[in-house]
């Protein structure tokens, strides 16, 4: 008897920079990409490398995650989002008048949901043990 493995497609996912946000690049040309056999992702999902301490312990500077735009966010979510201070990867949480988004590392403001536009949601979060680039 043969084993039956059930081998899913992997798809690219361009890695960004935080300034193609800015730059509102969000196409893969030229850029390193990350691999993923989730089923459903849509062709604007892109990753982002974690910069800062903002969402640790959970997410630690290095980390990397897989996001899309696609998705509408539901309370517990994890959002990249657009705010007058500059792009965020942040919880997202609903209010009874908008919404907030929640830095895990409580040395870091909430913020609220005027002028911030959420742009993405998380699907997948990779977490590297030893650093090797």
């Amino acid at each position: 008897k043969g084993v039956d493995l059930d081998v899913s497609p992997q798809r690219r996912i361009p890695l960004l920079e935080w300034e193609d946000l800015v730059k509102n690049q969000t196409s893969d040309e030229g850029k390193e990409a990350l691999l993923t056999d989730m089923k459903g992702v849509s062709d604007n999902a892109y990753a982002l490398t974690i910069t800062d301490d903002s969402m640790r312990p959970v997410f630690s500077t290095g980390d990397r995650v897989i996001v899309d735009p696609a998705i509408d966010p539901v309370p517990g979510d994890f959002v990249v989002a657009s705010t007058p201070s500059g792009f965020v990867f942040r919880k997202f949480r609903l209010l009874e008048q908008g919404f907030s988004l929640i830095p895990l590392n409580e040395d870091y403001p909430p913020t609220g949901s005027d002028n911030a536009k959420i742009l993405a949601v998380m699907l997948e979060h990779r977490v590297y043990r030893k650093a090797t680039r």
